[in-house]
């Protein structure tokens, strides 16, 4: 027996995937930490979820809406026999490595090879408005554990482990709003599959996380959700600057592999329609909020099963490696975020424009040499 898990260990697939995760996690820590305590974040959410972990086991009902429905992430953290910045951070980094363990399952699962598996894991990791911002500002540990979630959701989902199912759903009904998302998208999935009885159990499989949402917001709620301010907010995310901060800025430098493959985006629309959804939901629920990019961190696993997809059928080594680099690039050098941080700005819009242009040229000169190559 002990002779089999020794033989396990040492396969050489193993190996690249358990460094992998090392690697990974270096590259989250190389993001940094904000500094909670400088004035210039006075007026930073995180304030909120520091006083709800401190509270922890009990509730803090002074907490506004919708921040005190996010229960879980803080509580879990006032839990930890940690200080709470410290808790924060170690959950933080124990989430994140577990949503990169899913999605490469996940894109196992979309039968994309382990190299690419692990090139899609780079490029989404090294992403400074996504995943490499809940790295920096660790107290959004309910955006990162319903990451998490959302992502195990839909592996568990997808390959019918509906009981495991129910619990995840239940988890993140009471961690983040976006978890439910997943939801629509699973029955979506079941009417590709045209699997009825695929829909009957994921239907049964949510109904105690709807129950156990709506109950939350029931007993937790003191006062009326702030509609005419989500509107206004709809109404001011509608502007030139924020369409390009969250269509193009988000995703750079790969913004716009979709367009140079355009045919084999439409055929993985058509093949996989409920990732299409997952990304339209997403793209809605950003439009009721104050932030922009960071808000897209759930669809972050449509986007790249997409550039998955886009990128499957080709040889992988040196493409692989150029995408790895250009995504470093305007993944580190930021003004705010990252190893490098530029004094300005727009330096950092400088740069990811830079890596935008360049890569696109790249991929479409790339593209047009493999089609002529015989």
């Amino acid at each position: 027996m002990l002779r089999g898990w020794n033989n396990l260990f040492y396969l050489k697939e193993h190996r690249t995937q358990i460094l992998s995760i090392g690697a990974l996690l270096l590259v989250l820590l190389a993001f940094g930490s904000i500094d909670y305590s400088s004035e210039r974040y006075v007026g930073y959410d995180l304030h909120t979820y520091i006083r709800m972990a401190e509270s922890s086991p009990a509730l803090d009902m002074s907490i506004n809406t919708p921040h005190r429905f996010r229960v879980l992430a803080p509580w879990l953290a006032g839990l930890v026999p940690l200080s709470v910045p410290v808790a924060f951070k170690t959950l933080t980094m124990v989430c994140l490595l577990w949503a990169c363990i899913c999605l490469y399952f996940l894109f196992r699962h979309m039968a994309y090879s382990s190299r690419l598996s692990l090139a899609l894991l780079f490029m989404l990791v090294l992403n400074p408005y996504t995943i490499g911002f809940v790295s920096w500002n660790y107290f959004q540990l309910h955006d990162t554990l319903g990451f998490a979630l959302l992502v195990s959701i839909l592996l568990a989902g997808m390959k019918k482990r509906f009981v495991l199912t129910t619990i995840l759903l239940i988890l993140g009904a009471l961690t983040r709003e976006f978890c439910m998302l997943a939801v629509p998208v699973l029955c979506c999935h079941s009417f590709r599959l045209k699997d009825r009885a695929f829909l009957v159990k994921i239907a049964f499989a949510s109904l105690p996380a709807v129950v156990s949402y709506f109950l939350l917001r029931w007993f937790l709620t003191r006062d009326n959700v702030e509609i005419f301010s989500m509107a206004f907010r709809w109404k001011a995310n509608l502007g030139p600057e924020s369409l390009l901060r969250i269509f193009v800025n988000v995703w750079a430098p790969l913004s716009f592999l979709p367009l140079v493959f355009w045919r084999e985006s439409m055929a993985f629309i058509k093949q996989n329609y409920e990732w299409l959804l997952l990304l339209i939901l997403v793209y809605i629920s950003t439009f009721f909020a104050g932030d922009k990019e960071r808000l897209l961190l759930p669809g972050v696993t449509a986007f790249f099963v997409l550039v998955g997809w886009l990128l499957k059928d080709m040889p992988g080594r040196l493409l692989y490696g150029i995408l790895l680099i250009f995504a470093f690039i305007p993944g580190y050098i930021h003004n705010q975020i990252g190893v490098i941080n530029w004094p300005a700005r727009n330096m950092t819009l400088y740069v990811r424009v830079g890596a935008l242009v360049c890569l696109t040229v790249f991929v479409m000169v790339y593209q047009y040499r493999e089609k002529h190559k015989n």
